[in-house]
């Protein structure tokens, strides 16, 4: 079951040294147990066993130096980095969200022993001449705050590593290095023990030298895990391992078989959506037999598909070992935490004390987390905020805002008080339950947080963002472990946790080109060129590692099944790995490798959909929110394309787990506030070309203020977020020179406004009560061209005239029923028509255009709402409202996930 691993036993028990006397170096703590087990099964009687480590437990021993937890570096990197900086220091809150990169690499510096002195000085002149060097004018106050920032780097660096050497404790990097640097001297007076290690691949040039020391000394030898068709010249797989040996550094531990000399099948299966490929592999493990799943390693490539196998494994699996871990990042409980924060960080003090915005109280009180510790469930607050003490009456709970009771700042052990409350009702919710589980753990580590940040000589000045950041990081960097038994049953883990292991039955999950390799970039202040010079690892580095991964895995396997899904929607997915294209071009003519194309109709393990019912207390939430909140067009259309998102996200106000990279809506919301504040200034003005050369000359700045208030802490200064910069700036150019063209050729513009909010009230009927409900939305632009009013709706991505055409085939009449299903599909269109309605009483008698301009392609003028007769679709829209609305109440109606259901966290 374990070649390498049996291998590297034989080679262990031939050895000089007696087993007591050895030390062996594995990657993970699971090589080490089933390494105990193999040595074990291969000597008679009572035996003792060599010492196990990991390269980083290794490394610290040597080292003298133990592991800095992530909270304490963060805050050890702010001291440095305000003690040099002095009154140009940002606050802890805009450090905190860039601070990670900097630690990043701060520690790449160090893993590859690079003199720091010189990079340093490379960086100072690469910015001279990237940033300033053309430059004639002197520099801004800003430029110049910069420009010091990046010659202080150096004193930053080594106050930085000072401070956590006087606690001898210091970073993954400066371990490694202190242990190379210390290496010759430590093995020369260390020489009673044989070290082994083994299983690595891609080392860093500290362990390197770490490991050159130790063979050097002759008490010790480096193995590598590899095949020859791994280390073939056209893979990238074998980079690391080709070098090392081309150095002088360890061997290779063939396989007893080659690879190409074996029988494996191979086969790939490809799936329609991602939860697919969970039933994918139900499929599978109901047709291995009981006595092969012990041989059978499940690896999952992407972490989210976890619960969704967990949820749909066969009843017929008993025994099933994971060692990968529920991440608190994702967790209901870290949602919970992020909405019981914006509370109080939007919370507004007045002379009678707190009024609190109801948006964001209804995201919390809704919130799924705050059912399970028994919170009452969000009431009709129809103003947009509401007074604390009033707000404790209705819900009738003191503890839970307790921390605004005061009127000081929010004090730690206010932050205790809510915690300890809110962990003693986790404590009394069903532990059985993951979810409660992670939520225990969650406040567990928030109070150990809260006890730190205590001692943090700072903390005076962390504030409620900054506080916001720290729980998110920490909740992030959380795992909760699944029991299970180690050696016996099912084995599922990640990618990394494979490493020195192999299994006779593979199944590797969400094999997809994006995901398999990922195609994340390496976030670094040092330039790529700076990178590429010194040898620290980019991308081609990143994708050797992932290469070295799949064909080792492959290699060792005799049968390997390899799932990927085909939804193109996805950020990854949509073909298959370039390592699967690979696989099929060497041995698709050994009938060796087969493609299987899975339709959901073909999932032999079928599952039912996760739904909500709709219970008296979910429909009074939801007339709620229908009536005080609204319903807006993304709600309708977010309704028909999932009921289960759009409950989440629409009617609980649950928001998605934040990332470093700006997404989809928080850029098109960036791109419409810059618009409108550079028209702002000419309302109710005819449009000249000289006022849009004047607001040409304001966009770049403009741009800045709107990320900067739009991408809050997130950094648009580099990586895919400045990518995202620079696509909104050339978007917006482009938008201006075609309107500038309009004018040229004749168009006479009148600006409006901009971003108009409109209201209107729609009765509707529902079991003999009048629900006022609110429909609303937020207009664009409104300009009045050419004598027509023309209302506008911005969109960053591409929009085809199809997507606008709601009129029937010629000489046909707009029924009821062709409305609806096209207004169901075509929500672009449902959206321009539902700004139409809010305004249709103003403008009846007005010959209006509604119209989409698409600024990734301004130049499409076409793209226009197409109806039939204006009037007599009015009528017909307004009575697809009110049965949309009826739908949402309807109890026979579940609430339920479609194929694409993203919000897995709440499943």
């Amino acid at each position: 079951m374990q070649p390498f691993l049996g291998s590297l036993a034989e080679c262990i028990l031939q050895n000089d040294f007696t087993l007591e006397n050895q030390v062996i170096i594995l990657p993970t703590k699971r090589s080490a147990n089933f390494l105990t087990q193999i040595l074990a099964d291969r000597t008679d009687g009572a035996i003792w066993l060599p010492e196990m480590l990991t390269f980083n437990e290794w490394a610290s021993q040597i080292s003298g130096l133990e592991p800095a937890e992530n909270l304490l570096t963060s805050f050890a990197l702010y001291e440095a980095y305000a003690q040099t900086m002095g009154a140009e220091a940002q606050s802890l809150s805009e450090f905190l969200s860039w601070s990670s990169v900097i630690l990043s690499d701060f520690n790449d510096i160090d893993a590859y022993l690079i003199d720091p002195n010189v990079l340093f000085k490379e960086l100072i002149d690469y910015t001279e001449i990237d940033q300033f060097s053309f430059l004639k004018s002197p520099l801004s106050e800003k430029q110049e705050s910069y420009r010091r920032f990046w010659r202080t780097l150096p004193n930053i660096f080594n106050k930085f590593k000072k401070r956590l050497l006087e606690n001898k404790i210091g970073t993954s990097g400066m371990i490694m290095r202190a242990a190379a640097e210390m290496a010759a001297t430590h093995f020369s007076e260390n020489q009673s023990r044989f070290i082994t290690v083994a299983g690595f691949n891609a080392l860093t040039n500290a362990e390197v030298k770490l490991l050159k020391a130790m063979e050097e000394a002759g008490i010790g030898k480096v193995y590598f895990d590899a095949d020859d068709y791994l280390m073939s010249d056209h893979k990238n797989a074998g980079r690391f391992i080709k070098k090392n040996l081309k150095s002088g550094l360890g061997e290779i531990l063939k396989p007893k078989t080659p690879f190409t000399e074996s029988s494996t099948k191979i086969q790939a299966i490809s799936a329609a959506y991602k939860l697919d490929q969970a039933n994918a592999i139900a499929a599978i493990l109901e047709k291995t037999p009981e006595e092969d799943l012990k041989k059978t390693g499940l690896i999952l490539a992407d972490e989210s598909m976890l619960m969704p196998v967990i949820e749909r494994l066969p009843e017929s699996i008993k025994a099933v070992n994971v060692t990968m871990g529920l991440s608190l990042g994702t967790s209901s409980f870290r949602n919970w935490v992020e909405a019981w924060m914006d509370v109080h960080i939007t919370a507004k003090k007045t002379d009678k004390g707190y009024q609190l915005n109801t948006r964001r109280l209804l995201q919390l009180l809704n919130h799924p987390f705050s059912s399970l510790i028994g919170l009452p469930s969000g009431k009709n607050f129809s103003d947009s905020s509401i007074e604390l003490d009033d707000f404790e009456d209705k819900i009738g709970e003191a503890t839970l805002l307790s921390s605004l009771q005061s009127n000081q700042k929010m004090s730690f052990d206010n932050l205790k008080m809510v915690f300890q409350w809110t962990l003693s009702r986790i404590k009394g919710s069903d532990l059985s339950k993951p979810e409660v589980r992670m939520g225990l753990l969650g406040c567990e580590k928030v109070l150990e947080t809260i006890d730190r940040l205590i001692h943090f000589e700072r903390s005076a000045e962390l504030d409620l963002s900054s506080l916001r950041q720290i729980f998110v990081r920490v909740l992030s960097s959380t795992k909760l472990s699944l029991l299970g038994e180690p050696m016996q049953g099912l084995q599922i883990m990640g990618v990394l946790e494979t490493r020195a292991l192999g299994f006779e039955n593979l199944i590797l999950c969400s094999v997809d080109e994006g995901n398999f390799p990922k195609n994340n970039h390496t976030e670094s202040f040092i330039p790529f060129e700076v990178r590429l010079f010194h040898k620290l690892p980019a991308r081609r580095e990143k994708e050797a590692v992932f290469a070295y991964q799949f064909y080792r895995l492959l290699s060792h396997s005799k049968s390997f099944s390899a799932i990927y899904h085909t939804d193109s929607g996805t950020f990854s997915g949509g073909e298959m790995s370039r390592y699967l294209m690979q696989v099929r071009e060497d041995f698709e003519n050994e009938n060796r490798f087969s493609h299987i194309n899975l339709k959901p109709s073909e999932l032999f393990h079928e599952t039912e959909p996760k739904s909500i019912e709709k219970t008296e207390e979910v429909i009074e939430i939801i007339k709620n929110s229908l009536v005080t909140g609204g319903l807006s067009a993304s709600s309708i259309n977010r309704f028909f394309e999932s009921s289960l998102e759009w409950y989440y996200s629409n009617i609980l106000s649950l928001a998605e787990p934040e990332t470093n990279e700006i997404d989809h809506s928080t850029f098109g919301i960036i791109v419409h506030d810059c618009l409108e504040k550079l028209f702002q200034p000419y309302e109710k003005e005819i449009i000249s070309k000289e006022i849009i050369e004047q607001i040409s000359k304001r966009v770049r700045q403009q741009l800045s203020d709107s990320f900067h208030e739009g991408a809050g802490s997130k950094d648009y200064s580099y990586g895919v977020n400045r990518l995202h910069f620079e696509t909104a700036l050339k978007m917006i150019q482009s938008y201006l020179n075609y309107e500038k063209d309009d004018l040229t050729k004749g168009d006479v513009v009148e600006y409006l406004e901009s971003e108009r909010r409109v209201e209107k009230i729609l009765k509707v009927e529902y079991q003999g009560e009048i629900l006022p409900v609110r429909i609303k939305g937020y207009i664009d632009r409104i300009e009045r061209r050419n004598d027509m009013l023309h209302i506008i709706d911005f969109k960053t991505g591409n929009v085809e005239a199809s997507d606008l055409n709601l009129s029937p085939a010629k000489n046909q009449p707009t029924t009821y029923n062709f409305l609806e299903d096209k207004l169901k599909t075509k929500g672009k269109a449902l959206q321009l028509l539902l700004y139409d309605w809010l305004l249709y009483d103003e403008n009846k008698d007005v010959e209006v255009v509604n119209q989409i301009i698409s600024l990734a392609a301004p130049g499409k003028r076409d793209l226009y709402l197409n109806v039939g007769d204006r009037s007599e679709v009015m009528d017909l829209f307004e009575e697809f409202l009110r049965k949309t609305v009826l739908k949402m109440l309807d109890s026979s109606e579940p609430i339920e996930a479609s194929e694409k259901f993203q919000y897995a966290v709440f499943e």
